[in-house]
């Protein structure tokens, strides 16, 4: 802002000002300098405003915030209309943006494709080593060159040769042959495609070795096959988990060698061919009749075929059409047969699967997921304990606790539990057991010992946690909310208004809490409540309403413990009884609220009163 210029300028000697702009790293102006010996402040201000004056602030500005001098020629221009409008208003606004390089990132990888690992590998944390490849272009290459901190020469090398670095296509082959393991990569076609001609190959190589004093270490190298003078980084990983950056997810178990695990695809690729053949059959069957084949005699053109087409009669021989087999009829049964095998080999969710073995498949199901995907989890959490804020951390895990440790700790056991049950994945088992909780479990409850806000909250997530998140409020945010909106009404109620009342989804004993508590703390209401009767009646009548509901629930809760303590009065009628000074403690026929100001009697009035 101009004014805080001005009064630096006041306020500070002008060897100092005279250091602030040298700080700019440019000289400065010889009228600048006379101005400063003469001690001429505003003479200084109005060359500031002039163009050189504009780019010396425009370079203290870049100076400061390195986000807009990342920006260039975009940064210079954006500094410059936050001046300009700085120079009118005395206040401005700019914009730069900001690159957030630090979060967890999972991916999914194919083995003899995007990673590479010896072929006697029974688990990825146990590998000799793990080579990664990575294809990327142009931009992405800078942008991981730069968050990687690579090598510069290395880089600008690496920009020098597009498309494949090295061949990895025998590598597969050996690694897969050496093993003698069943899993087929297409490597060939992975590699070849026309867009790699626009990407870059590089390489990622994770190995375990020793240091020279012995230490065991986790090595990582970023290497190019095409540059051979050295490589893009070198380092030791310095990750406190002490762990590969992988982690081996296996559909099948069968053999202990991890290249011997098959996927879904191809265990189901048998049944997929066969649905393709039936298809196939039918289509082919459908083409036969529509367009059968056909004899002549030799050296014939056949005729063309097709609906409302004349076909002349050759000479030397008649044409004529071999008739097809007829459709076999099991195509379809055979086609649902299979479906429903695959159907029942995974649980899915369908009419030729019972809800039973659902449950059951996919129970199994979840938790070897889970299980397989536990490592990963306590991997992500290692890294947030070790790179992340201790406020950033409690966001992420949405705990108070603090998140980050030391090697020892990170390096230690712990447990992250995630429960899943497989049941709630079906509508008909989420009704019965909201059944249960509200016909059953709810009405045994006479203590009090069931939070029925969890209830509700668990409810609205068995059907949608999504939607659960975004309506389903907190108890306190809850009450917060109630009292906010009762405030509301008793100042409408108190400025002579008639403010609407709610009788369903509201907490009544909250809202007539609040109001009593309202009328005790505030002496100037209880004026007006004694001065103002229309005011006082529409008060009264809502509070009443209020306790109505209360003694609505209260009556059920009667119901079910066989009748209520005869020897307490219900606050519905305390209130009918006395009146809304009741609420204050006083009784009806007091007419008075302690403390207040009594009207002295008139002349003529002392014989009355007293009477």
């Amino acid at each position: 802002k101009v004014s805080d210029l001005q009064q630096a300028r006041a306020a500070q000697s002008l060897a100092e000002e005279a250091a602030k702009l040298q700080a700019l790293g440019q000289e400065l102006n010889p009228e600048v300098e006379k101005l400063l010996a003469q001690g001429a402040y505003q003479e200084t201000l109005d060359w500031l405003e002039t163009d050189g004056g504009r780019l010396k602030l425009v370079a203290l500005m870049m100076l400061i915030d390195e986000d807009l001098a990342g920006m260039g020629k975009q940064g210079q221009s954006e500094a410059l209309r936050a001046l300009n409008k700085l120079r009118r208003s005395q206040e401005a606004t700019y914009h730069a943006p900001f690159l957030k390089k630090s979060c967890p990132k999972w991916e999914a990888l194919q083995p003899m494709v995007d990673v590479f690992y010896p072929s006697e590998t029974r688990k990825l944390s146990d590998a000799r080593w793990i080579a990664r490849v990575r294809w990327m272009t142009k931009v992405e290459l800078l942008t991981w060159a730069e968050q990687e901190d690579l090598d510069d020469d290395w880089v600008r090398e690496v920009l020098k040769h597009p498309g494949k670095c090295m061949d990895l296509t025998g590598l597969a082959e050996w690694v897969l042959s050496a093993g003698g393991t069943r899993l087929t990569a297409k490597v060939q076609n992975a590699w070849d495609s026309e867009t790699t001609a626009r990407h870059y190959q590089v390489v990622e190589c994770y190995w375990r070795a020793f240091t020279p004093f012995s230490v065991p270490v986790l090595y990582r190298t970023i290497a190019h096959g095409q540059v051979s003078s050295g490589f893009g980084k070198h380092e030791v990983m310095q990750a406190y988990h002490g762990s590969y950056p992988f982690h081996d997810l296996r559909e099948e178990k069968w053999d202990k060698l991890l290249l011997s695990s098959r996927g879904v695809p191809e265990l189901i690729g048998t049944a997929q061919g066969a649905v393709k053949a039936q298809w196939d059959s039918r289509t082919n069957t459908a083409s036969m009749f529509t367009s059968p084949p056909m004899t002549g005699p030799a050296g014939s053109t056949p005729p063309p075929i097709g609906p409302n087409v004349y076909i002349e009669q050759p000479r030397g021989g008649e044409v004529s059409w071999l008739t097809p087999p007829p459709p076999d009829s099991r195509s379809i049964e055979i086609e649902q047969t299979i479906l429903k095998r695959v159907d029942r080999l995974y649980g899915r969710i369908s009419e030729n699967v019972p809800e039973t073995l659902q449950v059951l498949i996919q129970g199994m199901l979840s938790k070897n997921m889970l299980t397989m995907l536990k490592r990963a989890l306590q991997m992500t959490v290692q890294l947030i304990q070790q790179y992340t804020p201790d406020l950033k951390g409690r966001r992420i895990t949405g705990t108070d606790d603090y998140v980050s440790a030391t090697r020892d700790e990170i390096q230690g056991l712990f447990d992250i539990e995630v429960e899943w049950d497989a049941r709630d994945l079906s509508l008909d088992w989420i009704e019965q057991k909201l059944k249960f909780y509200t016909d059953l479990l709810i009405p045994l409850d006479n203590r009090g010992i069931i939070d029925r806000n969890a209830i509700i909250l668990a409810a609205a997530e068995s059907v949608d946690p999504v939607a659960a998140a975004k309506f389903v409020r907190t108890p306190q945010v809850a009450n917060a909310q109630e009292t906010d909106e009762e405030a509301a009404a008793l100042s409408t109620i108190f400025s002579g208004g008639l403010p609407p009342f709610i009788a369903d989804g509201v907490n009544h004993e909250l809202r007539a809490q609040y109001m009593q508590d309202d009328l005790k703390q505030s002496p100037v209401r209880q004026r007006i409540m004694e001065t103002q009767p229309e005011i006082a009646a529409v008060w009264q009548n809502r509070l009443q309403k209020h306790l109505f509901q209360v003694q609505q629930e209260a009556n059920k809760q009667a119901g079910i413990e066989g009748g209520s303590d005869p020897l307490q009065q219900s606050p519905l009628a305390r209130l009918k009884a006395g009146g809304w000074q009741s609420v204050l403690g006083q009784g009806a026929d007091r007419g008075q609220w302690q403390g207040a100001p009594q009207p002295q009697p008139g002349p003529g009035q002392a014989t009355a009163m007293a009477a």
